[in-house]
């Protein structure tokens, strides 16, 4: 399991036949090109499904400005820890209406209280989400470090498959154990 930036950096440095660095903090290359996509690729691979282990829960603070427009009545803060990538539902009231602008929640209810994605850093991350990032950093280094086409479209392909069994590995943890024993309300189950 990566217990660092630098650790992530290397996995996927190693997946394009690159050396590994020392530090992402260094002033090669390869240190140079990690720090410019790390931090980037590691949102962008957080926002793009409700991973477990990045799930949180928080009460919004409210600002005291009404927002414009009339269309909804509080503005909130977006929560800072961890750093707020992505709303994922209202608890609260579920099926209230809800819109993210300019890092402001605006709705309709009183007290608000959601569910988000937050930035979270290794070694919190599931095995399967590390790789799918690996992959994705792998991706973006390797035509900044490489230009070698032919392998920048295998790795886009395999991170779709990556993230695709990251997704499905991650869901399966959402709504509880599967049971193995039939119900006796299955139409399949003879009487």
């Amino acid at each position: 399991m990566a217990e660092s930036s630098t650790a992530v950096c290397n996995f996927a440095l190693s997946r394009i036949g690159e050396q590994r660095i020392l530090t992402i903090d260094g002033e090669d290359e390869r240190s140079i090109a990690c720090r410019l996509f790390y931090e980037d690729t590691v949102k962008e691979v957080l926002r793009l499904h409700e991973w477990n282990c990045a799930s949180f829960r928080s009460q919004l603070s409210k600002i005291s400005e009404t927002p414009l427009g009339g269309e909804y009545a509080y503005a909130y803060s977006k929560p800072e820890d961890p750093d707020c990538l992505r709303v994922l539902r209202i608890i609260n009231q579920p099926k209230a209406k809800y819109k993210v602008e300019n890092e402001r929640l605006l709705a309709n209810i009183w007290p608000c209280i959601i569910e988000y994605t937050g930035f979270i850093i290794p070694p919190k991350w599931d095995a399967a989400l590390l790789w799918a990032i690996v992959t994705r950093l792998a991706w973006r280094l390797t035509f900044k470090l490489t230009g070698a086409k032919d392998l920048r479209r295998d790795l886009y392909g395999e991170f779709k498959d990556v993230l695709g069994d990251a997704i499905g590995v991650d869901q399966q943890e959402k709504f509880g154990p599967i049971s193995q024993e039939p119900d006796e309300t299955d139409s399949w189950v003879d009487p």
